[in-house]
């Protein structure tokens, strides 16, 4: 009778200790919080912001902020572009910039030259996981070498009469030594999420 009664005991404590391990192993479980993205830290600081003004020894430039969100509020990438006074300022903040990434334990993918509405430049970019950061600048030199307007002889699909006035200004801006900044840092996997959360099959 005393030995039934003892393995009662000792099923009940085994029984209350497995109880409480399991509450206390799902109490650690819920409270452990993975660390914020890059692009979600970025966005609480730019989120309410239209454009910012940085400043290095060479002057100062005005960038305007684009945030894109899926579908779910959670930002996909956030852009800053603009016109620095001088070529200098670009340079001192892309090479910054891109210091900072390679610190920060991000990996140099590529560089490459793409245009946005007239504007020449070359891209670097940076990835970490499924985070990625794009830094571009066009050097004065690429307006003053390409033909001043109206560009009436230029043929293809992009000449439209809007690509015209871009290019004019750009053209003009590079004569006074400005120079077109582009930042952008995103998030692959929520940019394909984003794009596909309604799919069913």
């Amino acid at each position: 009778m005393n030995i039934i009664k003892h393995n009662k005991n000792y099923f009940t404590f085994i029984l209350c200790l497995f109880f409480f391990s399991n509450l206390l192993l799902s109490q650690t479980k819920q409270k452990k919080v993975l660390p914020k993205k890059d692009i979600d830290i970025l966005y609480e600081e730019y989120k309410n912001k239209d454009s910012i003004t940085i400043s290095n020894v060479y002057g100062e430039v005005t960038l305007k902020v684009e945030i894109e969100l899926n579908k779910k509020g959670n930002p996909i990438c956030i852009k800053l572009s603009g016109y620095a006074p001088n070529q200098q300022i670009a340079k001192a903040i892309i090479s910054n910039l891109s210091n900072a990434k390679i610190k920060s334990n991000y990996t140099f993918s590529s560089s490459y030259n793409t245009e946005f509405v007239g504007e020449y430049c070359v891209l670097s970019t940076y990835s970490k996981g499924t985070q990625y950061a794009k830094y571009g600048w066009t050097s004065d030199i690429i307006g003053k070498d390409l033909p001043p307007p109206p560009y009436d002889n230029d043929t293809g699909w992009w000449v439209t009469p809007e690509w015209k006035k871009a290019r004019k200004a750009t053209y003009y801006r590079a004569l006074f030594g400005m120079c077109f900044i582009y930042l952008e840092v995103g998030d692959f996997d929520r940019k394909i999420n984003g794009k596909s959360e309604d799919f069913k099959f």
